[in-house]
Formats: C-alpha cells, structure tokens, sequence
C-alpha cells in the first residue's frame, strides 16, 4: 500500500519542489530504518519523520518532514 501511494505521489505532482523533497524526505526515512531492521510499519516510518521535523532548525524542511508524515499517515498531502 505504501509504495503505491508514494508512487501516485512523485508522479501527481513531477514538477513541484515541495512534493520531491516529500518523497526524498520519505525515501531517507526508509533507508535509514531498513538500515537498522529487514522490515518496519507505517507508523514506525512517519514517527522517524516526525522526529526528524521536531530536530530540524529549518522551518521549510522542518514543514516537509511534518507533511510526509502525515502523507504516511492519511495518503494525502496537507
């Protein structure tokens, strides 16, 4: 289910900055837990987005990091 959402996501909206840096953002995400476990939630995913908003000092990439999350969450962007 996941991966069809953030497909249907990097192809809705190809030309808009905000939507790749949402799917860079999720794309990290994934590494940085496949890294650590062969398998891992939704929920685990979009709480590491979540932490990463709260750490980040960057208040654009802070609100990218809080939107994929929530994409993660709901399927749909805020």
């Amino acid at each position: 289910m996941l991966s069809l959402r953030f497909l249907t996501l990097a192809h809705m909206n190809n030309n808009d900055e905000r939507s790749r840096k949402i799917c860079t953002a999720i794309g990290k995400a994934v590494l940085k837990l496949l890294d650590g476990q062969s398998n891992f939630s939704q929920t685990e995913l979009a709480e590491l987005l979540d932490e990463w908003s709260k750490k980040e000092n960057d208040s654009y990439l802070s609100g990218v990091y809080s939107a994929a999350a929530e994409f993660i969450r709901s399927g749909t962007l805020p």
